[in-house]
Formats: C-alpha cells, sequence, structure tokens
C-alpha cells in the first residue's frame, strides 16, 4: 500500500519516510503540527498530518519569479554566475 493511503504509521516511519530526526518530529507534535493517536502504549502519527505538514511547507516556500524581471536580474543575478535562487550549483 502507498505511504500516502495509510492511515497512520509508526515514529520511525515519519522519520524515515519525512528525513527528520525523532527529536524534531516531537517538538513538530508538541507543537501540534503532527497529529499522533495513542492506542495502547503504541503511539502512531496520522499519515494525513504528515502530508498536510510537508504540504504547507512546500507552498511557503519562496521562489524566483521569472516572469516579472528582465533576464539579467533573475534570481538576484544566479544567470550571470553571480548568486542563486537554491537551483542546481548556482
Amino acid at each position: 500500500m502507498p505511504f500516502a493511503q495509510r492511515l497512520t504509521c509508526t515514529i520511525d516511519d515519519a522519520c524515515e519516510v519525512t528525513g527528520l530526526g525523532r527529536t524534531k518530529l516531537y517538538e513538530l507534535m508538541g507543537a501540534g503540527h503532527i497529529v499522533t493517536t495513542t492506542i495502547g502504549r503504541r503511539r502512531l502519527v496520522v499519515v494525513q498530518s504528515l502530508l498536510a505538514l510537508l504540504d504547507t511547507n512546500m507552498s511557503n516556500q519562496s521562489t524566483c519569479d521569472l516572469r516579472e524581471q528582465p533576464p539579467a536580474a533573475r534570481c538576484g543575478g544566479a544567470l550571470r554566475g553571480k548568486g542563486s535562487c537554491g537551483l542546481g550549483s548556482g
């Protein structure tokens, strides 16, 4: 079953798929950014909350808007080799 279709996952699974460490994952849980449920003594992460967190972070990232700038000014001069907009080795 694809990960995105699962209802819950373990803490270890959440760390593996997000690339985050346990400490950061627990910080996000404590801040309410990741939803968990406890069944008995087992704590499970609600997969939809992980997907929502990643979706939110991706939509908040700033990107270069190439339509509003002339070619030489795009991405702080990245096209002239004098800057970087986080793409490639800039």
